[in-house]
């Protein structure tokens, strides 16, 4: 029963995500020992080099889990092929699974919005 709550889940991140232009799908496949319902990436709403998002996201990644633990995780996405790098990414836990993942993802805009921008953000 619990592995059809977590399909469940997954089927439920994957028709919300296109509801969060900021927020991107990363492939769970990627992800080395990923448990959860799946992965995501915050981009900034405006253009910025690929490491000041990198930089982002792994800061959102930390301060999320530290005050949300029971919902998310830091992990890195394995890239494609070696001339990409590896991409620091957000694991949705199980947990979030069982609660309502709008109000998840919500979360992780509204705290990514209120974060203060890395040096390498304002110097972009």
């Amino acid at each position: 029963q619990s592995l059809l709550i977590a399909q469940q889940a997954q089927l439920a991140l994957h028709a919300l995500i296109n509801d969060y232009p900021s927020l991107h799908l990363i492939d769970s496949k990627t992800i080395r020992g990923c448990v959860g319902v799946g992965a995501i990436r915050y981009v900034p709403p405006f253009r910025v080099p690929n490491h000041v998002t990198d930089s982002l996201n792994l800061k959102l990644a930390e301060l999320l889990e530290e005050e949300h633990g029971k919902y998310f995780a830091p992990a890195t996405a394995e890239p494609p092929s070696e001339e990409y790098p590896p991409q620091p990414c957000i694991v949705l836990r199980a947990a979030a699974g069982s609660t309502d993942l709008k109000a998840t993802l919500e979360l992780v805009v509204n705290t990514a919005q209120s974060m203060d921008l890395p040096k390498d953000v304002m110097d972009a």
